[in-house]
């Protein structure tokens, strides 16, 4: 079976492909886990280390600085340099995928699933490498059994074409 992708996918597609990308190896644990929304971890992360920051900077001016609290200062400021930092490159990623103009074709067979990117750039998972399907609000993904890492995602506007594939065809996944 062959699904040609000519839309766009949204920017919360994207957003939650990215998010669930980065949550690999705790999704491949545990299937089922609830999904974060990890620009919304990261950035009130981000705030309340920042608060927490400012709070010690007005406290060590009322009341001196001291070791420990220029230690505490130290690490707080890594921290939300490092959160601010995650989340940028987050946002470049989707801004990247956003910024691809090329259509996706999905394609289906007996040896597994296919993304090609106009022939560009093909990512494929043989069906005995994928450890399981998992729908999320946005996307269906298909993660691989290896080390590779490989999420591959699809918009749910084709759960229904997808889904009627593996029954037609008795392909048994996991399907979370």
């Amino acid at each position: 079976m062959t699904i040609e992708i000519k839309e766009k996918g949204s920017e919360a597609f994207y957003r939650e492909v990215v998010s669930v990308t980065t949550q690999y190896q705790r999704l491949i644990k545990k299937p089922d886990l609830k999904y974060h929304d990890l620009f919304k971890s990261y950035r009130s992360m981000g705030l309340c280390m920042a608060v927490l920051f400012g709070m010690q900077l007005w406290l060590g001016a009322l009341d001196g600085f001291n070791a420990l609290r220029i230690t505490a200062l130290t690490v707080v400021a890594v921290v939300v340099f490092v959160v601010f930092l995650y989340d940028r490159m987050m946002r470049k990623l989707v801004k990247g995928y956003i910024e691809d103009e090329r259509p996706s074709t999905v394609i289906m067979d007996d040896g597994g699933i296919e993304i090609n990117k106009c022939n560009a750039q093909i990512v494929r998972l043989a069906w005995d490498n994928i450890a399981f399907v998992r729908k999320f609000k946005e996307s269906i993904c298909f993660f691989a059994k290896d080390n590779s890492r490989i999420v591959l995602a699809v918009t749910t506007e084709y759960e229904q074409e997808i889904m009627k594939y593996f029954d037609d065809n008795g392909i048994d996944i996991i399907r979370v």
